[in-house]
């Protein structure tokens, strides 16, 4: 999604006034209203670079309520295609990915802060397994 859609998707949220998704979405917004330099391109680049490192870097909070709020969007935000048969461009691609690395980290800390919580076990669901571990060629071969 390029960064007017990203706006447009941002601004159907409901958020409250001094809330931790609305310093997100005032971060993103800041980042796309300002002024760059350099061919069009060029800004379109600074600015997705831009908004994914505010993404990434972007403070979790402990209070339960901004947490679930924040979880809601950026589960959102994280669960949009971005298959080969989708319609998302690279850096689109690279947002929804920094997205999904934020939930994660979002989840854990929501599941470490609420253990229990059946509200937020709704929301980002039960805990997941542990992948299998693979087994190496010679495993296969000898058991």
């Amino acid at each position: 999604m390029h960064s007017e859609e990203l706006c447009n998707d941002m601004s159907s949220t409901n958020v409250t006034e001094s809330s931790a998704l609305k310093k997100l979405l005032e971060k993103i917004e800041s980042i796309n209203n300002a002024e760059y330099e350099g061919s069009e391109s060029m800004i379109e680049i600074k600015k997705n670079d831009d908004i994914i490192a505010a993404i990434e870097n972007f403070y979790l909070p402990n209070n339960r309520d901004e947490l679930v709020e924040l979880a809601i969007f950026i589960k959102q935000q994280s669960e949009k295609d971005t298959s080969f048969k989708g319609s998302l461009d690279g850096y689109e691609i690279a947002i929804v990915k920094a997205y999904r690395v934020k939930y994660k980290e979002l989840r854990e800390k929501l599941r470490m802060l609420f253990p229990g919580d059946q509200q937020i076990i709704g929301i980002i669901g039960a805990e997941e397994p542990a992948p299998k571990k693979k087994k190496g060629f010679f495993s296969k071969l000898f058991g």
